[in-house]
Parts: structure tokens; sequence; C-alpha cells
């Protein structure tokens, strides 16, 4: 505390005598009376709000630091944007760009101004107001009380049950979306087979392939449909059951209670 008293007296002194009045910016000695320090630089104090910005000097009453850039002040609302100076009286910054104020309700959309009360903003484009439920589809506005988003395309409103597949519409009260491919709902147990539509109350999905359903235990091998209780898959094919001991050696059946598989054969 002494020392900081005695530093204010000597630089009081210091305007009416020889005596100096010595602070240290960096390893440079300069007169807090006269210079400032700015990050270890000396500069002239600047008018009566002398301020720093970066290295360089300036009066905070008439000038403003943006982003280490000195820019007068800007009408009764002085701002900065980036490096740049505005009044927010009149202007706005949108994404380091300054832009008019635009109607009663100033929005950015990226660089760009708008008025939200009659405009939005789709990913960047700036769109009319759509109807009473405006949306956004990507970059194209739309009214959501008649359309719908379907991965970036606008779909008119289908039926009661209005889904997307893909970017199409569809009423899922009466159809079902199979891989991108809408199909009519099938009997009462609806389901997909890669882009088929089918009743898995009659039918199976084997490897993309519908097929009936075989017997009380309904298996696929590879594409084709059997019933497990008769019948076994051996590396794709069906064969029948074989004896006590069913088993696969290659794409043939044997017992294997009575008979081996050497590498792949019957032996």
């Amino acid at each position: 505390m002494w020392k900081s008293s005695l530093l204010a007296l000597c630089c009081l002194v210091s305007w009416t005598t020889t005596v100096m009045c010595q602070s240290t910016c960096g390893t440079t000695q300069y007169n807090p009376t006269f210079s400032m320090c700015c990050n270890g630089v000396v500069q002239p104090r600047s008018g009566l709000q002398p301020s720093c910005c970066g290295t360089k000097g300036y009066d905070a009453n008439f000038y403003m630091c943006c982003s280490g850039t000195i820019q007068p002040l800007s009408g009764l609302k002085p701002s900065c944007c980036g490096t740049k100076g505005y009044d927010a009286n009149f202007y706005m910054c949108c994404s380091g760009t300054v832009q008019s104020l635009s109607g009663l309700k100033p929005s950015c959309c990226g660089t760009k101004g708008y008025d939200a009360n009659f405009y939005m903003c789709c990913s960047g484009t700036i769109q009319p107001l759509s109807g009473l439920k405006p949306s956004c589809c990507g970059t194209l506005g739309y009214d959501a009380n008649f359309y719908m988003c379907c991965s970036g395309t606008t779909q008119p409103l289908s039926g009661l049950k209005p889904s997307c597949c893909g970017t199409k519409g569809y009423d899922a009260n009466f159809y079902m979306c199979c891989s991108g491919t809408t199909q009519p709902l099938s009997g009462l147990k609806p389901s997909c087979c890669g882009t088929l539509g089918y009743d898995a109350n009659f039918y199976m999905c084997c490897s993309g392939t519908t097929q009936p359903l075989s017997g009380l235990k309904p298996s696929c091998c590879g594409t084709k449909g059997y019933d497990a209780n008769f019948y076994m898959c051996c590396s794709g094919t069906i064969q029948p059951l074989s004896g006590i001991q069913p088993s696969c050696c290659g794409t043939i059946g044997y017992d294997a209670a009575f008979r081996k598989c050497c590498n792949g054969q019957l032996c």
C-alpha cells in the first residue's frame, strides 16, 4: 500500500519537479503519468479514458476495441461484430457480418438478416412463412398442416396416419414401408421381406424371398422353406432327416449312428 501511495506522490511531484516516476512494462521503464503498458508495449496515454486494445492505446470516450481492432464508437448503442463496430439501434451482427435491423422481429439466418414475422430460416436459407404451421424441410419451407417432410422432400399429408418411406409419403393405415418401397398391408400380420410385403400368418421370409409356411416347424434353408420336423438344411440343400442321429456331411444328410463324415465325404 505504501509503495502505491509513494508512486502516486512521485507521479504528482513529477509534474512540477524533475523527480521522475517510473514503472516497468516488460523490460522497458516508463512514466505512468504520460504512458501506459499495453501487453508489454509502452503507449502514450490517450484522452480522458485511456485503455488498451492489444498492444495499442485508445481513448474509450471515442473509440472501442473490437477483437483487437480499434473502431470509432458508433451511435448511441455501440457494439462490436468481429473486428467491426456498429450501432445496435440500427444494425445487428449476423455471424460476423453487420446487417440492417429487419422489421419488428429482426433475426439472423447465417450472415443474412430477416424479419421473423414474415420469414423463417431453413438451414441457412430465408423462406417465407408458410401457412398456419410453418416448418422447414431442409432449405425449403412448408405448411405442416398440409405437408410433411420426408428425407428433405415435401410430400402431401397422406390419409389419417401419414408416414414417410424414404422421400415418399403414404397412409400407414393401408400401406407399410419395406426397405424404401411402399407395399399394401398384407393380411392380419403384415411384415416385410426386403422390399416385398407378406402376411406372416401364412408366409415366411427366407433371405429376401417369401416362402409358404412349411408344417409345424417352419424353417429356412437359404431362400427355400422346409418343415424342420421332417427335413434338415445341409449347406443350403434340403435333406430328409436321416435315422436316429441325423447329421450333415457337406450337402448330404446321413445317420451319424451308422456312418461317418470324412472331410466332407461319407465314409
